[in-house]
């Protein structure tokens, strides 16, 4: 059975990237199949799991586009 973790929070620069990999990378370490998503503008994230960011193609998600107002 999947289970989903959400870490979410208003603020910023309150460790929700560096929880969220620390997160993947226990579970995964564990044996769990996991996946990270990055859906900030930084991508901090992705860059932190060694991903390079200049071969990224950023794209818009319409419901990002429709919370932003």
């Amino acid at each position: 059975m999947a289970q989903v973790f959400t870490l979410a929070n208003a603020k910023g620069v309150c460790g929700k990237s560096t929880v969220a990999l620390n997160l993947a990378v226990c579970f995964t370490r564990a044996g769990y199949r996991t996946l990270a998503i990055d859906l900030h503008q930084q991508a901090n994230l992705s860059a932190a799991l060694g991903i390079d960011l200049n071969e990224l193609r950023l794209t818009s998600l319409p419901a990002a586009d429709r919370l932003r107002g």
